[in-house]
């Protein structure tokens, strides 16, 4: 009971997967001062996924055991009386959707099962960006039975397209040079019976378009990658967060509305020559989501309120100028700086950007908030623990990435 006597109105309660994604404890955060209960799930750890905006943590089975994994979810959510649920990665959102766990009473935010083929296949996105009148990297689709068309110009990226629907996390696309090392690592992946992407590289500006969107208006803030880790391939590192430009809204309207998706979600484009092409689309919150709310976008509550079937106040949003910074990737950065292997930049510049980060006004460096440190303390073991070095390779300060 409240002190005037009424009864007190249940919290809804918001299930977050995976407790071990960067994306987890600034959802978190955001979704408990919105006044909502927030639970956490994920395969463990002893510090990952640790933070004091959970209610409660829940071990899951990884999503590619999806019997296991359905049975799970659907134990928490009832028991729970979870109302909406928050996948963080692309395979947790397949094998939501996908899995034996799909069509629960809970809200999922995200797509639709058609809608994540649309934009999160990345070989049915070739033909959603072509419906929208867009561009897209010259790409050909190998799979076990056979090749779509010609080898695109080299170098090139060497993408698995089959996974995520069946709750298998995809690995980092190849950067091949030359017609041999594109063939060995195509068919190392063929032979495991993959569906692979080769796609062009396309060197030229760097763009992500953040958005949340509901009849027909919508809220967004676009984001210029400026580093990442791994080089070339890994997701960016350091951003710099700013009012959308015109033409990137335009584009990214007319992607959306070929794919009839609204909610939250992130696209990703090289610009060059005044020509924007698709290079990637997630329909869940990315991995920068700390700095998409920092600087005036608060994507987990407005689009946990869209699952909820609620009209959120998108005019309230206020984009504005932000640098951000990953701790976990730019140590490693560093790292592998410090021991010679090429990463296109000094050590001194990483270094530099860092120190920068902690203390500089318009300036974020993430996972770092002093109300809740486990997520700092989980970056710098993960940063610790390292993860393999790339081989080294000659600086190019062109580098399409995959950001989310």
């Amino acid at each position: 009971m409240t002190r005037r006597g009424r009864a007190r109105t249940r919290r809804e309660t918001v299930l977050v997967v995976d407790m071990g994604a960067w994306a987890a404890q600034p959802t978190a955060r955001s979704l408990a001062r919105a006044g909502f209960r927030v639970l956490a799930a994920g395969v463990g750890g002893r510090v990952a996924g640790r933070s004091r905006y959970f209610t409660e943590r829940h071990v899951i089975p990884p999503a590619l055991e999806q019997e296991a994994f359905a049975e799970r979810i659907e134990r928490i959510c009832a028991r729970e009386r979870v109302d909406v649920v928050v996948p963080l990665t692309d395979e947790i959102l397949g094998g939501l959707l996908f899995g034996p766990a799909s069509g629960g009473p809970w809200a999922v935010v995200g797509p639709t099962a058609e809608q994540f083929t649309r934009f999160c296949d990345k070989a049915v996105l070739l033909e959603t960006a072509a419906a929208a009148g867009l561009a897209s990297p010259a790409s050909t689709v190998v799979t076990p039975a056979g090749v779509s068309g010609p080898l695109p110009p080299l170098p090139a990226y060497v993408k698995v397209v089959s996974g995520p629907d069946a709750g298998r996390a995809v690995p980092r696309p190849v950067r091949v040079g030359d017609a041999e090392s594109c063939e060995r690592e195509v068919r190392r992946l063929v032979e495991r019976g993959e569906v692979v992407l080769i796609q062009e590289e396309v060197v030229g500006r760097q763009l992500r378009f953040h958005f949340v969107r509901r009849h027909g208006k919508m809220a967004h803030l676009a984001a210029r990658t400026l580093a990442n880790y791994p080089f070339r391939v890994g997701q960016s590192t350091v951003s710099q967060f700013l009012p959308s430009p015109p033409e990137l809204v335009e584009v990214s309207v007319a992607l959306l509305e070929a794919g009839g998706y609204e909610g939250a979600g992130v696209i990703q484009y090289v610009e060059r020559g005044g020509v924007w092409y698709v290079h990637d689309v997630n329909l869940r919150m990315p991995s920068s989501v700390d700095a998409t709310i920092a600087a005036g976008l608060d994507m987990p509550r407005f689009a946990v309120e869209i699952a909820l079937g609620r009209v959120p106040d998108l005019a309230s949003a206020r984009p504005r100028p932000l640098r951000h910074v990953q701790l976990n990737g730019e140590v490693l950065a560093l790292r592998d700086a410090l021991g010679g292997v090429c990463v296109g930049r000094s050590a001194a510049r990483i270094a530099a950007g860092l120190a920068v980060a902690v203390v500089a006004p318009g300036r974020q460096l993430a996972p770092l908030d002093v109300t809740d440190p486990l997520p700092t303390l989980a970056a710098l073991t993960a940063a610790r623990r390292g993860s393999p070095r790339q081989l080294p390779s000659a600086p190019d300060p062109a580098q399409p990435a995959k950001s989310a």
